[in-house]
């Protein structure tokens, strides 16, 4: 009852907040707009806070909070939105919805599994097609993509979709079929990404099933013979990708730190860094990436210090909640591609699986499985 109480008064103070516009950087009409707008996305943040995650609500109120005052203090207190910023938060409010309408809805788990297994199941029929010299997409008149890419932009996009739909395969039902055909596509996909997402899966497998059990010697033989691998395919295979990677996520953190190491650049502003980043002595393939290809680092450069504290209490949560479950399982592939890519810019359905799985490990963590 105290709770509620003080969450009603939290919301008529945003909506009467929302009638007084910004004292600078704004024309009077559109200032009222950008309350309104706001303080409508604090009342829904308010709402997931209460009743969804706490931390997914937290999120949404640190978005609002970037998409303003970093930019604001960095220009001088003259400007307080980029429109990259605008467009940014619109994307966060979709995520947050799409994560409010599973946790809270009434789809049954074994559905959406069904509807990811299709997903993965397509883009490996792709890849397999664009691999004999069919693409598709050609066959209705659209232009088909450079290499293998299935139903995605590049192998790197494809390969982390596969992994992420990945654990609904590890249903005992659909193991001994489809696990075959999912290596196949992470193999046509040619590219690491997938790969590594995939053995994270195995080892989050192996420490619920296998704890104590000398089967689990064997695994562990396996997943350090396919880690050799994929250490040695990184250093002497795609090396200069991953070294390019690592300059990116270097370099921007340095000129982040060099001007506002807790408020961030602002959401959405990562082309701030970039732009300054390639413009003398970056990796020649670096000049054309946009993202910075980790979305933790993204995250980070962009929104400061908050994120990194919601980043640890939302996994502390899982921690302490975590119990053996489908959902689990892709935790492993959701950590391995967002450290590898900027999954929620660069590839909405990729970040759309990421929220979905993240949807349905809140189900479990408030008992509310469908």
């Amino acid at each position: 009852m105290i709770k509620q109480l003080k969450i009603n008064w939290l919301l008529i103070i945003v909506i009467l907040a929302a009638v007084v516009r910004f004292p600078v950087g704004v024309e009077l009409r559109a200032g009222l707009e950008l309350n309104v707008r706001l303080a409508i996305i604090l009342i829904l943040a308010i709402w997931i806070c209460s009743n969804v995650n706490l931390w997914a609500g937290l999120f949404l109120i640190l978005s609002v909070f970037s998409s303003i005052v970093p930019w604001f203090v960095l220009t001088g207190f003259k400007e307080l939105q980029t429109i990259p910023s605008y467009l940014a938060l619109d994307w966060v409010v979709l995520g947050c919805l799409l994560l409010s309408l599973i946790s809270k809805g009434d789809i049954p788990d074994n559905n959406i599994y069904v509807v990811l297994g299709i997903i993965a199941v397509l883009n490996i029929g792709f890849l397999f097609c664009q691999r004999i010299g069919v693409d598709p997409y050609t066959i209705f008149g659209m232009k088909g993509g450079y290499s293998p890419v299935g139903m995605m932009t590049n192998r790197n996009e494809v390969s982390a979709t596969i992994a992420l739909c990945g654990p609904v395969f590890f249903k005992k039902k659909a193991f001994l079929f489809f696990i075959p055909m999912l290596l196949a596509g992470l193999y046509l996909s040619k590219s690491l990404n997938g790969m590594v997402g995939f053995l994270s899966i195995l080892i989050i497998l192996f420490m619920f099933k296998f704890n104590g059990d000398f089967k689990g010697l064997f695994f562990i033989l396996v997943l350090s013979v396919g880690c050799g691998l994929i250490y040695y395919d990184i250093i002497y295979g795609g090396g200069e990708s991953f070294r390019a990677r690592l300059y990116i996520w270097k370099r921007s953190i340095s000129i982040m730190w060099q001007n506002q190491p807790f408020l961030g650049f602002g959401l959405g502003n990562w082309s701030l860094i970039n732009s300054y980043a390639v413009k003398n002595d970056a990796y020649n393939t670096a000049a054309s990436w946009t993202r910075v290809h980790n979305s933790f680092i993204h995250a980070y450069i962009e929104m400061g210090i908050g994120f990194i504290v919601i980043l640890f209490g939302y996994f502390a949560q899982i921690i302490k909640n975590i119990k053996f479950s489908i959902p689990v399982l892709a935790l492993g592939p959701i950590i391995v591609c967002c450290s590898t890519n900027s999954l929620f810019r660069m590839n909405a359905i990729n970040g759309m699986i990421v929220i979905i799985w993240l949807a349905l490990l809140n189900r479990r963590i408030n008992g509310s499985s469908v």
